[in-house]
């Protein structure tokens, strides 16, 4: 069963519609109630658990996910790395990326002390 990630976005944004639609509603509610507090808590409620629907079902569906805030958020795929061809994905609310740029650094300084090191043991075994 092929899942639409689309669709799945346009159920999520069509929930998130209500939400904001209750939101308005809430300001409808005479502030003397205390009904309006409860009805902010509940709308609360409401979008932390389709944010962490969404989070669930983006990581089903293979994508990475930003942990730097909660609930994660579903990062987006920006290219690869042109060098080292590996999948680069950004997280569209703080920018963080996976894998981060230091993976790359450490990758390359890696790389390079292994180049210097095969060059000294390559030019003390020739006797150069």
């Amino acid at each position: 069963m092929d899942i639409d990630p689309q669709a799945v976005r346009t159920g999520f944004d069509l929930v998130k519609g209500a939400i904001d639609t209750l939101k308005g509603l809430r300001d409808l509610i005479p502030s003397k109630s205390g009904q309006k507090e409860d009805v902010a808590k509940q709308i609360e409620l409401a979008e932390r658990q389709v944010a962490l629907g969404e989070a669930q079902l983006a990581q089903a569906l293979g994508y990475q996910l930003c942990r730097a805030h909660f609930p994660p958020k579903p990062m987006l795929s920006i290219g690869v790395h042109p060098k080292h061809v590996e999948a680069i994905f950004r997280c569209p609310d703080c920018g963080a990326e996976q894998p981060p740029r230091e993976h790359f650094d450490r990758i390359d300084e890696i790389e390079s002390g292994a180049r210097n090191h095969n060059e000294r043991i390559t030019k003390d075994w020739m006797g150069i």
